[in-house]
């Protein structure tokens, strides 16, 4: 039985052979699960978005229309809204990689399967 060193070596050599699962199910769960947490993310936002602009704080009311201050909260008291913004960029940039990298699998796929369809229609 060939080891992943030989087995990889093999596909190195002789890209044909390369035959990977896309996970297709499990992605997609994955996307619907970080979509999900996205939406409750936004939802958190908003309502610490409303609470700021109906604190009666001043500083708070300003984070609305001022990223400057916003982001000068922040290791404050009041620096709730900024990290929620951070928390869900840290989500976003998760959930682009994975969309991205699911549409370059799915992308090979479609191509390597166009490959196979016209060298079998050559011979």
């Amino acid at each position: 039985m060939a080891d992943y060193s030989r087995l990889s070596k093999l596909i190195g050599t002789h890209q044909d052979l390369a035959i990977f699962r896309k996970f297709a199910s499990l992605n997609a769960k994955n996307i619907l699960y970080m979509q999900a947490e996205l939406i409750h993310l936004q939802a958190e936002l908003e309502n610490i978005e409303l609470a700021n602009r109906n604190s009666g704080d001043v500083q708070k009311a300003t984070f609305q229309v001022s990223l400057f201050d916003l982001k000068d909260s922040s290791g404050t008291k009041n620096d709730l809204q900024w990290r929620k913004v951070m928390e869900i960029r840290r989500s976003l940039k998760t959930y682009s990689s994975s969309t991205s990298q699911l549409r370059s699998l799915e992308k090979l796929t479609k191509s390597r399967h166009i490959v196979r369809r016209r060298s079998s229609t050559i011979h």
